[in-house]
């Protein structure tokens, strides 16, 4: 019996000492990292607008998700802020006002502020009730504040921004992670997003896109263009173009009518310009 007992004994004894078996190591937890806080739902140091990323979305994703918005399409002038809008109003139900609405409607809304402040095409909107009588050429574009402030009149409207990204890589990729997987939360919910990109990879020019859904198994994100139509843009291609590195537009988007009290019904959206 007490040779059984040694043996039973000793034998782990030996595994230990010639490396046969190891003894569990405790793992110690380490202290949060200040992007890891933000990517919990609290705020990093510096300037960041988290507050819009939380979507109170359906708990369930299907992870392949096409919305059905009509497509609008841009004339040769930079409307491409109302022509996304007038996107995100006719899938919501309103169909009574063109781009060309929306843009008269953006330029007195702001006429004394900013780009609209003293600007020709206010001075156009002013001198012609005759939408088609503009010279629209001189529409100054849209800044997403604009976007943002002018949607936040009719429903609840989201616009999640960071002003800069963190200079750790490793913490910007967590940032656009997150703002990646809330908008396709948004997605899941039933509702599109505006988001703001370079119009290519040469990067010249930014653009307004209405995200219409996206594909995980083919890694694909479908939107509505106002200059190049209905496409289709690669996981890694949309991000890249996404990142636009100025203040406040890494990641911006803008989601009207968001999954939130006060959210008004498909169909039913009516608006007063």
């Amino acid at each position: 019996m007490l040779r059984s007992f040694s043996f039973f004994f000793i034998v782990p004894i030996l595994a230990l000492l010639f490396g046969q078996c190891r003894l569990p190591v405790p793992i110690q937890s380490s202290p949060a990292s200040e992007g890891e806080k933000a990517m919990e739902g609290r705020p990093a140091p510096g300037p960041t607008d988290y507050s819009d990323l939380v979507t109170g979305t359906d708990p369930v994703s299907t992870r392949v998700v096409r919305l059905q918005v009509p497509l609008v399409q841009q004339p040769r002038a930079p409307l491409c802020g109302p022509a996304s809008i007038e996107m995100v109003f006719r899938y919501w139900g309103e169909n009574r006002y063109s781009q060309y609405d929306i843009a008269r409607s953006i330029t007195i809304q702001f006429k004394d502020e900013g780009r609209f402040k003293n600007s020709d095409i206010l001075k156009e909107v002013s001198a012609h009730q005759d939408n088609q009588a503009i010279d629209w050429k001189l529409y100054p574009g849209t800044g997403t504040y604009n976007m943002r402030e002018f949607l936040a009149r009719f429903a609840p409207t989201r616009n999640p921004r960071i002003k800069i990204l963190p200079e750790d890589p490793d913490e910007a990729v967590k940032v656009r992670n997150r703002f990646f997987r809330d908008l396709r939360g948004h997605l899941d919910s039933g509702a599109p997003a505006i988001v703001h990109q370079w119009y290519s990879s040469a990067m010249r020019s930014q653009h307004y896109r209405v995200v219409t859904g996206y594909d995980d198994q083919q890694m694909v994100v479908f939107l509505n263009d106002p200059v190049d139509g209905a496409i289709q843009q690669s996981y890694s291609s949309f991000l890249e173009l996404w990142k636009v590195e100025e203040p406040w537009l890494p990641y911006n988007f803008i989601v009207f009518n968001a999954y939130a009290p006060g959210q008004i019904k498909k169909g039913a959206l009516r608006v007063d310009l």
